[in-house]
C-alpha cells in the first residue's frame, strides 16, 4: 500500500490501522479443526472487509487532496487516479 502522508492522514481519519490492511492468504484462516468450506467463506469475508476497506481509504484520500487542493486557491476538483 502507498505510504504517503495523504495516504496516512486517511488511515488515521478512518481508524484504520496498518495491520487491517496486511496481505493474508487463506491459509491464515484456517486451523486444523475447521472445515473447508468454513475455512473459504472466512477467506471469502476477510477479501470482500478488504476492498472495502481500501475503497473508502481511497475515496478519503481523494476527499484530502481535494480539501488541499482548494486551499491552496484551486476552484475545480481534481479526479481521482485510481
Amino acid at each position: 500500500m502507498d505510504d504517503s502522508p495523504t495516504f496516512r492522514h486517511a488511515m488515521v481519519n478512518l481508524g484504520i490501522s496498518k495491520d487491517e490492511l496486511r496481505k493474508k492468504t487463506i491459509e491464515d484462516f484456517s486451523d486444523a479443526i475447521q472445515e473447508k468450506d468454513v475455512v473459504q467463506v472466512r477467506f471469502k469475508h476477510y477479501q470482500e472487509r478488504l476492498l472495502a476497506l481500501v475503497n473508502n481509504l481511497l475515496q478519503e484520500r481523494h476527499r484530502i487532496k481535494n480539501l488541499a487542493y482548494i486551499s491552496m486557491g484551486g476552484t475545480a476538483e481534481i479526479t481521482p487516479r485510481y
